[in-house]
């Protein structure tokens, strides 16, 4: 998968910066497998969920969201 599309008026879910994430951008929800080497978090986002980044071999970088306080696992064992 390489992108995410929610609609503008989904009361649930958005995509911040290619990613899947609650409506509120709290909540990293999924990021696409097939999408960049490396992702930039929202500035909202304060969690990832478990599986978040499942399969995404190709990424080689994240920058933490400011406002972020937890990680799930697993994470790519190329970000290690």
């Amino acid at each position: 998968m390489k992108r995410f599309i929610v609609d503008k008026d989904n009361k649930t879910h958005a995509v911040i910066n290619n990613a899947l994430c609650t409506a509120d951008g709290t909540i990293l929800l999924s990021y696409p497998n097939m999408a960049d080497t490396a992702f930039k978090m929202g500035n909202k986002v304060k969690g990832v969920d478990d599986f978040s980044f499942w399969f995404c071999d190709n990424l080689k970088e994240v920058t933490f969201s400011p406002a972020f306080t937890s990680l799930s696992l697993p994470f790519p064992k190329t970000l290690f």
